[in-house]
């Protein structure tokens, strides 16, 4: 990778005092749960550098206007390895795949080696078997990017300097043959970095990921009633040492 592509990102993560649009994906992309990173190949780096921590992934903090926990879209991780992958769960949410996109997977997308357009992410998604490629579109709310951008400058007119722009790749999972009404609840994301074709411009920078349509799948009946028998035995044999 060049040293100009080098010096997009670096100039991302490191910038001091950078500000994050507020975007309240929970009601904007009406998100029903977020994803946690649990597994993961080659290494990666999160907001601060620190070494495959992932917290920083679908970070949520609290809003304290409405109460209610919204995600987190200048914190991320991101590796500086080709095929670089991100195992993600729901855990004991499952994403139902309904009518329309599903999952919502969001990116920060830096400015081009030109520092005149914005350099989309293309990611390749796995669920099931099966890898479909994607890339990010940039988010935007009233004609204006949502993003990461650096202090005001000194004119109080002008607007600061947008140093990365929010990316999301919405995901229909028809796209990976699953039957109307199908539940999944892990996917896989590899980042792509290192080749011209893929992402010439950046290493890819995971923000969260969120589904639209879940449940929680209660315990097997059986199961249920198998862990409450042997509750009831444990009590009553405690009570016969009594």
């Amino acid at each position: 990778m060049s040293m100009k592509r080098l010096f997009i990102i670096i100039s991302l993560v490191f910038t001091p005092a950078v500000n994050a649009a507020h975007i309240d994906a929970t009601v904007l992309f009406q998100l029903q749960a977020t994803a946690q990173v649990t597994a993961h190949n080659r290494s990666w780096h999160d907001t601060n550098g620190t070494t495959n921590r992932f917290n920083d992934v679908s970070d949520t903090a609290l809003d304290t206007a409405t109460g209610r926990d919204t995600v987190v879209f200048n914190t991320f991780a991101y590796s500086t390895h080709n095929n670089a992958t991100l195992t993600l769960n729901f855990g004991t949410d499952y994403v139902r795949n309904l009518a329309g996109n599903d999952l919502a997977i969001f990116t920060l997308d830096p400015l081009a080696a030109d520092l005149s357009v914005l350099a989309p992410t293309k990611l390749d998604v796995s669920i099931g078997g099966k890898t479909v490629r994607y890339i990010s579109a940039p988010i935007v709310i009233a004609n204006r990017l949502q993003g990461v951008f650096g202090p005001d400058s000194e004119d109080a007119d002008s607007d600061p300097d947008l140093l990365g722009a929010n990316g999301v790749v919405l995901i229909n999972l028809d796209n990976f043959l699953l039957a109307p009404g199908a539940m999944m609840n892990e996917f896989s994301i590899d980042v792509l970095t290192g080749l011209p074709d893929e992402n010439p411009y950046h290493y890819p920078a995971i923000t969260a990921a969120g589904a639209f349509n879940t449940t929680v799948v209660p315990l097997p009946l059986p199961l249920v009633l198998f862990s409450s028998g042997l509750a009831l035995l444990g009590f009553v044999g405690r009570r016969n040492r009594a």
